[in-house]
């Protein structure tokens, strides 16, 4: 497999991790993408009650972290990977036994829920490989409940391009593109955040990374 190969294949278990590799990318992800994680979740400002929904969630090892920050939640975790959906439920069975999470499969189209589901909804690296984009920003309206907070994290197109995968089935955006997005949906744009963190890229580079944490509140 020459380097041309190796990246489409990395960019393919990105997108919905499978086997035995699967599994190692989603270590990866998990090791590169926490950080980034709990601050979306930081800015959602969880609160006692609130039923919260993880739009691509991987392994979830982060969950323990969420749950530090505020424990009488409930959280539910939607993912398009069978593999990420099993091994998420694998990783924290207590939290299923417990009835504080639940985790459900889709095909990446409409979300199983019922409208106004949820207070706080968030996702992390995922709008790259959304089949349809305004539509998806429609459903995650449909499901929010008024007043509620949706965040959606991602690094913009400028930096995306200079990782070599990227180039094999992500689609890029910049922050205008993002934020029009989910006007069109009917959101409100609360803020954008931005970070700089130094982090090993999925190609095993070092590489400083900027991402953005776009917040929307669903108003009345």
């Amino acid at each position: 497999m020459n380097q041309e190969e190796k990246f489409e294949e990395l960019a393919k278990q990105l997108k919905n991790p499978f086997g035995e590799k699967g599994l190692q990318v989603a270590e990866m992800m998990s090791d590169t993408n926490t950080a980034m994680t709990l601050n979306t979740v930081d800015l959602l400002n969880l609160r006692p009650d609130d039923l919260l929904l993880e739009l691509g969630h991987g392994n979830c090892q982060h969950l323990k972290n969420i749950f530090e920050r505020e424990t009488d939640i409930k959280y539910h975790g939607l993912e398009v990977s069978d593999l990420m959906h099993i091994e998420a439920k694998r990783i924290n069975q207590e939290y299923i036994k417990l009835g504080k999470a639940f985790f459900h499969k889709y095909e990446g189209g409409v979300l199983p829920f019922a409208k106004e589901s949820f207070e706080k909804i968030f996702s992390v690296n995922t709008i790259y490989f959304w089949n349809d984009t305004p539509r998806m920003f429609d459903e995650l309206f449909r499901v929010l409940r008024r007043f509620g907070i949706l965040n959606v994290t991602f690094a913009e197109k400028i930096f995306m391009t200079t990782l070599p995968f990227s180039r094999f089935g992500f689609t890029l955006y910049d922050q205008e593109e993002v934020i029009e997005f989910a006007l069109k949906s009917g959101f409100k744009h609360l803020k954008t955040q931005i970070h700089t963190e130094s982090i090993q890229s999925k190609s095993g580079d070092i590489v400083n990374r900027k991402y953005l944490i776009t917040s929307f509140l669903k108003p009345e």
